[in-house]
């Protein structure tokens, strides 16, 4: 009776350690004490969900349609900067200078009143050297007529005097040391229904006298932009 105790206690414990469960004494006039599992589920805490990581150039552009414009031109084989860095003050530059094209109606580097942008770039905060024009233009690039920046990207990219002002090349692919040291990027798009192109864009790309900058490292896009036939302008 007592080897016949002693196996009933081993079953009872394996039964125990087998369920997993918290065992809860149970007693009797038996010499031995049993233990029985009771049952229950276990509830895992929920993962915490990670916080989306930011994007440094959607929070300097604030326009994911500028965003593509500008690493569509970081990223393209004739660029010949070796940085090309968001600078808020060019970003706030062309803004306004958008808004302003779009409330006169015409694409031109200076406005109705005769300010040009070296002028407005200067005014934001942006230290041109002093070989650039006071009241010209050394440092922007005018599209219109599409909020497409594939098709304003490709457009301004075959247009020789502003695919230097681009990629810092010339039309031969010959480096222009002059654009090569513009390595501070600003750029808007601005919607203006009933305005004569609707959609205006403005690319600064400047030497705001800045220390320079590593530029982030993308992956190449190799995209081929279905191209249709748009009115378009640019300047």
């Amino acid at each position: 009776m007592r080897r016949l105790g002693h196996i009933l206690l081993l079953l009872v414990v394996w039964l125990s350690l087998a369920c997993g469960g918290k065992p809860q004494a149970m007693h009797s006039a038996s010499p031995y004490t049993y233990y029985f599992p009771v049952a229950g589920f276990y509830e895992p805490s929920p993962l915490p969900t990670p916080a989306p990581t930011p994007d440094p150039d959607l929070a300097c552009f604030t326009d994911p349609a500028a965003v593509v414009f500008y690493r569509l031109l970081l990223t393209d084989s004739r660029q010949a900067r070796a940085a090309l860095v968001c600078y808020p003050r060019l970003v706030a530059a062309a803004k306004e200078r958008a808004v302003t094209l779009a409330g006169e109606g015409a694409l031109s580097h200076c406005d109705a009143r005769g300010e040009c942008v070296n002028r407005v770039a200067r005014r934001y905060g942006c230290t041109l050297p002093a070989g650039y024009a006071p009241n010209g233009n050394n440092i922007e690039s005018l599209a219109a007529g599409t909020p497409d920046p594939w098709v304003i990207f490709v457009w301004l990219a075959a247009s020789p005097s502003h695919s230097v002002h681009l990629f810092a090349r010339d039309p031969s692919g010959n480096i222009q040391r002059q654009f090569q040291q513009q390595t501070q990027i600003g750029i808007a798009s601005y919607y203006a229904p009933g305005s004569a192109w609707g959609y205006y864009w403005v690319i600064l790309i400047a030497d705001c006298q800045l220390p320079l900058s590593a530029s982030p490292m993308l992956q190449y896009m190799y995209v081929t932009p279905l191209m249709q036939k748009r009115e378009l302008s640019w300047n």
